[in-house]
């Protein structure tokens, strides 16, 4: 109700097969984080295709990010500086702390309702 405009951005990468895609995410620290920019109005959406078709998470990925602009655009918030840590933790920590980055990451209640959304659809 409150976005005139939506801005989408998106990276699709391309893979021969499901193990490609893997060794791209684990081994060569290849990461994939789609988000959702209120402030900006834009969505950044980094997808995967396999042998040409939809990864697995294809479309769970954009139904989480269109699913956090509903909740900014109606008022719900998150503790902003703490959650852009985490996330910074998450990709530039050792081991441990991404685990523990991450953990903590599921603990926003913004993502839970994102992540439901996004398993439902």
């Amino acid at each position: 109700k409150n976005i005139p405009y939506l801005k989408v951005k998106y990276v699709v990468y391309h893979f021969n097969n499901e193990q490609e895609r893997k060794n791209a995410v684990e081994y060569d620290h290849f990461i994939i984080n789609s988000s959702a920019d209120y402030k900006n109005k834009t969505i950044n959406l980094y997808l995967s295709m396999i042998n040409n078709q939809p990864g697995p998470d294809f479309k769970s990925d954009i139904q989480h990010e269109v699913n956090h602009i509903f909740q900014y655009d109606n008022g719900q918030q998150k503790d902003e500086d703490f959650y852009s840590r985490i996330i910074d933790l998450s990709k530039t920590g050792n081991k441990l702390d991404k685990i523990i980055a991450r953990a903590m990451y599921y603990t926003f209640s913004t993502e839970q309702d994102s992540f439901v959304s996004q398993y439902y659809s």
